[in-house]
């Protein structure tokens, strides 16, 4: 169902990568396309590049964390002129900037291409059909799909309780029965594989290395509900994964053909979307998808109503639907199965950054000391569920990362994208480079979050030149509350959660900001500090 206003956005997008786009270019756009002039401009100011830009420079937190230079200066040695972007997907290689697409890593202000990220190591690492066959790959979809009564993969489901791996950490099953109950017979399955969040990268190396486990996984749950379609919404900017699927889903489209199941199966698609980080919520993708600004909708109705070109839709990460391929392979081997893997991204202040299976339930302080190969008492605070998830001290550290533990302390486990800071940081400097980043990913929509975002920025910035007051601190967990309370998505609820975690286990270290001393010797001169 590929719509002009599809290829519209595709063809912008690739002309953008290489060109400024220009009023001469929006006006061929409009007229090719048909598509009015004025929403051409609304399009195109919303995704298209900067002109004379052909470097990104990473400045999103793991990047900011690790960069021993300025993004100006890495970008120099690049010997091109540059912008910055909130996330490029590598942040376990922080420094990252991005150059005719290709990924660089900042060593000593010097970059460097990252071997992980060429197309040879991803394919290197991809699971071929071959290989996931030989292991019992597909084994679960050919049993379901002759099931006469699938109705029993909702009751494991359920009995599992699996919850959303994206972020939200919904229960799956509720989402099911919605979708379920809902009129039409046309469905969609769209799966969620933006993955715009500072921190967050491990649907990035799920689809690199296991891109099968993906495609089976979101079949099986398309008959489980009876859906029609399976559109996998993948990240433009992840140029290995987005060829490593694509051959996948066409080795999976031979295989099932060769077997006789080609037309008892829903069709597997591949779309690119772009944009901000406010892309990866639900209805924002969508709108996307279909050609658009991605700003979130208001809801009613919900996406199991009315969702993805107007049909019932089941939105689910990719990590999710793995989970459901996990779930129908332990059921067909009557409960024999692993206990249930978590992938969580570990990036920040740590010695071995990178995306570790785990049990869920892990404590945060083995993910860090086992795995990252760092001492916790090197560390002042955390994030648990990246930049959303809100921060935590380090005395927090024995917690248990799963939805509910992270939940009771205060904070979200998000993804799970854990990242460290270590003693030596301004608490300050790190909450104001997240405003940053809320402010910088706005859709600008909602007006909490337009005018909220840009003000916590204001304030931290302020904070950390010496200018801001206790009062203004006060009125900052004001607009924090207010962005909570009454911002249409997630993005602008979310937004002013680590200032307000700040002002509960760190405010000492604020306060004495707004008399020009900072602990750490990193925000005002070095002698107005002491």
């Amino acid at each position: 169902m590929r719509t002009q206003n599809e290829k519209f956005i595709e063809d912008l997008w690739t002309v953008s990568e290489k060109y400024h786009i220009s009023d001469d270019i929006k006006t061929e756009f409009s007229r090719e396309y048909g598509i009015p002039l004025s929403s051409v401009e609304s399009v195109a100011s919303f995704y298209a590049q900067p002109e004379n830009v052909t470097v990104k420079v990473c400045n999103g937190l793991p990047c900011r964390l690790k960069m021993s230079e300025s993004a100006e200066e890495l970008a120099s040695e690049a010997g091109t002129d540059h912008g910055t972007v909130s996330c490029l997907g590598y942040c376990d290689h922080a420094p990252v900037l991005w150059k005719e697409g290709r990924f660089y890593q900042g060593k000593g202000g010097v970059p460097v291409e990252i071997e992980d990220s060429t197309e040879a190591n991803a394919r290197k690492a991809s699971e071929t059909i071959g290989q996931y066959i030989s292991h019992g790959g597909y084994g679960a979809l050919s049993k379901f799909v002759r099931e006469e009564n699938r109705g029993f993969l909702l009751n494991e489901v359920e009995k599992e309780f699996l919850r959303g791996m994206g972020g939200a950490g919904f229960p799956a099953h509720i989402k099911w029965k919605a979708i379920m109950g809902s009129k039409g017979t046309e469905r969609f399955i769209l799966v969620n594989a933006h993955e715009g969040e500072s921190g967050t990268f491990k649907d990035r190396v799920l689809i690199e290395t296991s891109p099968h486990a993906l495609i089976e996984g979101a079949v099986i749950t398309a008959l489980g509900v009876k859906a029609s379609h399976v559109v996998i919404a993948l990240r433009r900017e992840y140029r290995n994964a987005g060829i490593i699927l694509a051959e996948a889903i066409e080795s999976f489209r031979e295989y099932m053909r060769a077997h006789n199941n080609q037309d008892m199966l829903p069709p597997v698609s591949m779309v690119h979307v772009g944009g901000y980080y406010v892309t990866g919520e639900e209805t924002a993708l969508m709108e996307a998808i279909e050609g658009n600004r991605s700003e979130p909708r208001i809801r009613p109705p919900f996406p199991a109503e009315s969702g993805l070109y107007g049909k019932p839709t089941l939105v689910h990460n990719v990590e999710t639907l793995v989970h459901v391929l996990n779930i129908l392979s332990n059921y067909y081997e009557k409960g024999n199965g692993n206990q249930t893997l978590k992938s969580y991204c570990l990036t920040g202040d740590v010695k071995n950054p990178g995306v570790y299976r785990l049990p869920i339930g892990t404590r945060a302080s083995l993910l860090v000391e086992r795995e990252g190969g760092t001492a916790t008492g090197n560390l002042k605070a955390f994030f648990p569920g990246g930049l959303s998830g809100g921060i935590f001290p380090a005395s927090y550290l024995d917690t248990p990362l799963d939805f509910d533990s992270v939940r009771k302390k205060g904070g979200g486990m998000g993804t799970g994208a854990l990242i460290a800071v270590s003693n030596d940081r301004c608490m300050v400097d790190i909450v104001k480079t997240i405003s940053d980043f809320f402010a910088s990913e706005s859709c600008g929509k909602c007006v909490p979050c337009r005018l909220g975002t840009v003000e916590m920025f204001k304030l931290l910035d302020s904070l950390s030149s010496g200018q801001a007051t206790r009062e203004d601190l006060k009125a900052g967990e004001e607009t924090a509350r207010l962005m909570q309370e009454t911002s249409i998505c997630a993005l602008g609820q979310v937004a002013g959660k680590a200032f307000l975690d700040s002002m509960k286990h760190f405010s000492e270290e604020f306060i004495v900001h707004t008399e020009k001393k900072c602990p750490a010797n990193v925000c005002f001169k070095r002698g107005d500090s002491q």
